[in-house]
């Protein structure tokens, strides 16, 4: 019964599932059209068909005739057999067709009656010429893309009274006159092999032209009058390697859009008469030395310019200017004049340059209007007080992948906008205690991938939404502290050195579901993995007893120290701990079962050589731990015992200590924190000798218990079989079970 049911529960939800997804999929069903298409129908009744990647050598004959795209790129498909006007015959309705990529060498005249074909697409196709009968019948042809020629001829194009967008590659050396085109809309002309160009190539009466895009890497002279004629036109993009020197006479007024790349200088009434200018892009430009005119730009950008500093009052004029990027352009200094008529600039760009000091006196200009700073990838080193402050309308700070090391207290001050913060990939160890004062609306903090190896305190009040300190050298969290924050929905902890301790899964419990995003390792051996896919933790004790001891298999040196020196201490391995303060190493306790956080600590040693003090911050771990170490100098006199005490608590760890103790010296740390880090891990996770023999007495240990346990089993086996097989049957009077406790019978 319970088996029926549940059969027609499941035709029941498969009936379902299948009207769901016809419903949903109604208004663009997919079907297989001939051997090798798939039709899709779309806005209504209209179909397209994708035969893209089926190695066809000719156009399929099977498909649906009334569709109106058809995508044949990809596939190896010669038209030479094809009779004229055979294609539109099968397929009358056809608009859009693509023989991109089929390795076609030559276009023959198959388009007759070819009426409704609007867009056609012959990229990296390998044609050699174009007739001018080639393209007679596509007298509606609007877009024409990727054609590749090595020949054009005057009249190539005649037949295409309706273009408006043209993609062409030419390989010839003399651009032949595009009188023909004066309906096109939208020019992109490639002139891979031509070095000089003649004006009367574009000299095109009524010319429609709007948008303009002349790529000519081999070209050292381009004629003054070139855009005379184009008097519509109103985006131009010119891209260049050779040319010299860039100067236009005539320029027409309608432009809004000039984009210049690798010209080498330009002349100095360049952007005289563009009335409409606003936006210009600049790139990869040796000398810049033209004047700004007007004050319509709204977008100035500059990237890879050889530009030290700008010229004196160059943007004086720019009052409607909203957008300033100046990007990997080798910028050193910015003057406090710079941007003092900038009054509707909201974005502003100096990222990859060369300014090892932030221009806080020319940014206070634009208090009132900029929303978006952006200064990374510098050498910025220092952030000092009041550098970005008192900014009204700021909402977005970006100073990522930068040298920083010191933020001065109120560096970050009175921003009442200020919503994100991204201070990623810098060297920073620790933060101010005013970080973040007077920011009452910050939602996003990003300290990912700095040098912080305890977690800040003023990070314990900052109240932002989402906090990512990944990437950092965090071996243990305020966890306590952390719990009774309001802050923080998102925190995110990838990539630090955490283990799978309590502490960190009380953290993860504590706090609202989905707030903790970190991982963490079992020991210093594992990968590490996300913390939601630990289930355990590492026992955590603390005692506050003045002695406590644990034996050890291996000991921090050579010598064998066995006594205490103080009433409130502790042995790690063979040491006492005691409070003190200096600089830091690794310590690394490996197969620890029971650890408790360790106070500092100090080494003495009594061999006559010159022993250094630690300081130990001890992380719990099943197999390893770590710590952090602070070094001095101790006198050779010392008693013969390495001693460690503890204040306030005592540590107990079971397991094996490593003989390389001083592992790592932080004190040589001067930012390369990766390095560093890789490492600290390194040797922390060094194998040990004593350590590996007593890992491999406890493997033999548990494998011969294993196979006492088997054998036991199949003693007990053999034992029924052969009791069943004496008397050759059995009932549930006469069978009892051997290891039952009450020998109750059983079938």
């Amino acid at each position: 019964m319970l088996i029926s049911q549940l059969l027609l529960l499941m035709v029941h939800w498969y009936l379902f599932s299948n009207s769901f997804v016809a419903s949903i999929s109604v208004d663009f069903p997919v079907f297989h059209c001939g051997n090798d298409c798939l039709c899709t129908t779309y806005m209504g009744s209209k179909i397209s068909a994708e035969c893209s990647n089926q190695q066809l050598i000719m156009v399929p004959t099977d498909l649906p005739k009334e569709i109106e795209k058809l995508d044949l790129s990809n596939n190896n498909i010669n038209l030479e057999a094809y009779e004229e006007g055979l294609i539109c015959q099968m397929y009358p309705n056809l608009s859009t067709v693509s023989f991109a990529e089929n390795k076609m060498k030559q276009l023959y005249p198959i388009f007759s009656g070819c009426d409704k074909l609007t867009e056609m697409n012959l990229q990296n196709n390998n044609i050699q010429n174009l007739n001018p009968d080639t393209l007679k019948g596509l007298n509606n042809l609007e877009v024409l893309l990727g054609l590749e020629l090595k020949e054009l001829k005057v009249d190539s194009l005649r037949e295409l009274h309706q273009l408006k967008h043209l993609q062409l590659t030419y390989h010839g050396k003399l651009l032949p006159s595009l009188q023909s085109l004066s309906t096109l809309n939208k020019l992109e002309l490639t002139l891979p092999n031509m070095i000089r160009l003649s004006a009367e190539s574009f000299q095109v009466e009524n010319s429609s032209l709007m948008e303009l895009k002349l790529k000519a890497p081999k070209l050292k002279l381009l004629p003054s009058t070139l855009l005379k004629m184009l008097v519509n036109l109103v985006d131009l993009e010119l891209e260049f390697t050779k040319l010299n020197d860039l100067h236009f006479e005539n320029t027409p007024k309608k432009i809004k859009s000039l984009k210049l790349k690798g010209v080498r200088a330009t002349h100095t009434d360049l952007l005289q008469g563009m009335d409409s200018l606003e936006r210009l892009w600049l790139q990869n430009m040796d000398i810049i030395r033209f004047n700004m005119y007007g004050n319509t730009l709204k977008e100035l950008l500059l990237a890879d310019c050889s530009l030290e500093k700008m010229p004196p009052k160059w943007l004086i004029n720019l009052t409607n200017l909203e957008i300033l990027n100046i990007t990997t352009s080798g910028l050193q200094y910015i003057d406090p004049l710079d941007f003092v008529n900038l009054s509707s600039l909201k974005l502003l760009v100096l990222s990859g340059n060369k300014l090892s000091s932030f221009p806080a006196l020319a940014v206070r200009h634009l208090s009132h209007t900029l929303q978006k700073l952006i200064v990374s990838k510098s050498p910025l080193d220092t952030l000092l007080e009041g550098h970005v402050s008192n900014m009204l309308a700021l909402e977005v700070i970006d100073f990522s992948e930068n040298k920083i090391e010191v933020i001065g207290e109120n560096a970050f001050h009175n921003l009442p906008q200020l919503k994100r913060l991204y201070l990623q990939q810098n060297f920073l160890e620790k933060l101010p205690t005013k970080f973040l004062a007077n920011i009452p609306k910050l939602a996003v903090l990003n300290l990912a991938g700095n040098s912080f190896y305890t977690w800040p305190t003023t990070l314990l009040t900052t109240d932002v939404d989402e906090l990512d300190m990944s990437s950092n050298m965090l071996t243990k969290l305020p966890w306590e502290k952390m719990c009774t924050m309001k802050n923080y929905t998102v925190l995110k902890l990838f990539s630090n050195l955490l283990l799978c301790d309590c502490a960190l899964r009380e953290l993860l419990y504590c706090r609202p579901p989905k707030t903790i995003h970190a991982t963490c390792s079992i020991s210093l051996h594992d990968e590490p993995m996300n913390i939601n896919e630990y289930t355990g933790c590492i026992t955590t004790t603390t005692t506050s007893s003045s002695t406590e001891s644990t034996t050890a298999a291996s000991t921090l040196s050579s010598t064998t120290p066995s006594t205490l020196s103080s009433t409130e201490s502790t042995t790690v391995g063979s040491y006492s701990t005691k409070s003190t303060s200096t600089e830091t190493v690794v310590l690394a306790v490996e197969k620890a079962e029971e650890v408790e956080i360790v106070r500092p600590i100090v080494i003495s040693d009594n061999t006559g050589s010159e022993v250094r003090d630690t300081t130990t911050q001890v992380t719990s771990t099943t197999k390893s731990t770590r710590s952090t170490v602070e070094r001095s100098t101790v006198e050779p006199s010392q008693n013969a015992s390495i001693q460690t005490h503890v204040s306030h608590e005592s540590t107990t760890i079971a397991g094996f200590v490593k003989n390389r103790t001083l592992a790592y010296p932080f004190e040589n740390v001067t930012g390369q924190k990766e390095h560093h880090k890789l490492e600290m891990i390194k040797q922390m996770a060094a194998p040990n000798s004593q350590s590996q023999s007593m890992l491999t007495l406890n493997s033999l240990i548990i494998a011969f218990a294993v196979i006492g346990t088997l054998t036991a089993v199949a003693g007990i086996g053999v034992w029924c079989y052969r009791k069943v097989w004496q008397t050759g049957s059995y009932d549930t009077a006469t069978y009892t079970d051997p290891l039952s406790l009450n020998h109750r019978g059983t079938t």
